[in-house]
C-alpha cells in the first residue's frame, strides 16, 4: 500500500491560513515591490513562450502540436518563478486572503489593503 504525506482537512485549513496573517504584516513598499516582480515573472514567461510559438511558423502550420506543447512548457517557466521567489500574484491574493478574512483571522481592512 502506498502511503500519502498528506494532511487531514483542517490542518489544510490552518496551514492556508498562515500564509494570509504573514501578508498582513508586510510593509507597503514590501508588498508593491514583491507585485511588480510578480508581473515581471508573468510577462517574461508569456514572452517566452510567444517567442517559442512564434519562430517557427513553417512547422506550426505543417504540425501544431509539437510547438503548441514546447510553448506550454515555456510559459509554465514562469510559475516555477513565482513559487521559487516568493512573489505576490493577484490570484494567490485573493484566494489566501478571502479564506484567511472569512475564518476572521485578519480584519476586513487587510483584505481590501493587500
Amino acid at each position: 500500500m502506498v502511503k500519502v504525506d498528506a494532511h487531514p482537512p483542517p490542518e489544510t485549513c490552518q496551514l492556508f491560513t498562515q500564509p494570509g496573517v504573514a501578508k498582513t504584516k508586510l510593509p507597503w513598499t514590501y508588498l508593491i515591490l514583491k507585485s511588480f516582480f510578480g508581473g515581471i515573472f508573468i510577462s517574461l514567461g508569456s514572452l517566452f513562450a510567444l517567442v517559442v510559438a512564434g519562430r517557427s511558423l513553417e512547422q506550426l502550420s505543417s504540425n501544431p502540436s509539437p510547438i503548441t506543447l514546447l510553448a506550454a512548457f515555456t510559459f509554465s517557466i514562469e510559475i516555477v518563478l513565482v513559487i521559487l521567489t516568493n512573489v505576490e500574484l493577484a490570484t494567490s491574493n485573493v484566494d489566501v486572503k478571502t479564506y484567511t478574512t472569512l475564518q476572521r483571522k485578519i480584519a476586513i481592512y487587510h483584505l481590501y489593503r493587500n
